[in-house]
This record gives structure tokens, C-alpha cells and sequence, in this order.
């Protein structure tokens, strides 16, 4: 289960593996469907809204075993994540669910990357929100990453 939900935060909120690791219930605001991620990547704080299916698997993990503790995730450190990532990824590639050589290439901050690619391509929003939601200090970096994967959408904005 502490896999499942590490991997759904990573998905649905676009979370690095430090940010799961140092998430706690205090940070999740289940009335206003937000996340406050308290350090990000060099310190810095921002606020992540929480997807209607990740509010749903948030509530079940917290009325389960989850309420008991501080941490959202219960993992040693972020590393622990990585290897959890790797295993699945094996299992998905020796099941068939996912091609062996794909399954290698894909990572932890994959996951982060598809939540990117998901609210820029699928749900058309604004640069600057996106950016705002994975914790970049500006466009350019959300840009430089993902602009040859929105189908030439934000182009004229790297010009």
C-alpha cells in the first residue's frame, strides 16, 4: 500500500521522491482538495491541488493504517522509493503490461513528468500554473522541459 500511494502522489500531484517522503497528513487539506508541499526543491513551498481520484486514495489510505503516523508515506528516505519504482516496473515488464525495454527506461520521476504532460497536453493548462504546481522558479524551466512534448502548443513562447 505505501508503494501505491508514493507512486499516486508522484502521478496525480507531481510530486518528487523527497517531497512523498517528507509529505504528512497535516499537508493535506481534504476540505479545500489541496496538497502544501513545505520544502521543495531548495526550500521552497507551493500548494499542488489534489485530483478527485488522488482525494479518493488519500482518504482510504489515511482511514486505514495510514492515520497513525505523521508521514502520508511511511519510507526510510527517498532512495527506498526509487527501488519500489524498479521493481514494478520489472514485474509490469515481465507481465506483458509494459515493454521490457520501456519498463527500464521509466523511473520515479516519470511519474512527475506524465502529471506535467497530462495537465499541459490533455487538460490545455497555462504554462505558468503547471509550473507553478511542479515548484519551478519560472516558465522557462517548465518550458525547456516540456516543450517538445505539448505537440508545438507553447512553440511561439520559446522564440
Amino acid at each position: 500500500m505505501e508503494a501505491k500511494i508514493a507512486f499516486r502522489l508522484g502521478y496525480y500531484a507531481g510530486l518528487r521522491r523527497a517531497e512523498v517522503c517528507r509529505l504528512q497528513w497535516r499537508d493535506v487539506d481534504f476540505a479545500e482538495a489541496m496538497l502544501q508541499v513545505r520544502k521543495g526543491k531548495r526550500g521552497r513551498a507551493r500548494q499542488v491541488p489534489i485530483a478527485p481520484l488522488l482525494l479518493a486514495y488519500l482518504e482510504a489510505h489515511r482511514d486505514g493504517a495510514g492515520a497513525k503516523r505523521p508521514n502520508v508515506v511511511r519510507v526510510k528516505d527517498d532512495s527506498h522509493l526509487s527501488q519500489w519504482f524498479r521493481r514494478a516496473m520489472d514485474k509490469a515488464g515481465a507481465a506483458g503490461a509494459v515493454d521490457q525495454e520501456t519498463a527500464r527506461g521509466l523511473h520515479f520521476h516519470s511519474l512527475r513528468h506524465g502529471f506535467a504532460r497530462y495537465h499541459l497536453n490533455d487538460r490545455k493548462i497555462s504554462i505558468p500554473v503547471v509550473s507553478a504546481w511542479l515548484g519551478h522558479t519560472n516558465v522557462v524551466t517548465t518550458l525547456s522541459v516540456y516543450s517538445g512534448t505539448t505537440g508545438g502548443l507553447y512553440a511561439d513562447l520559446m522564440e
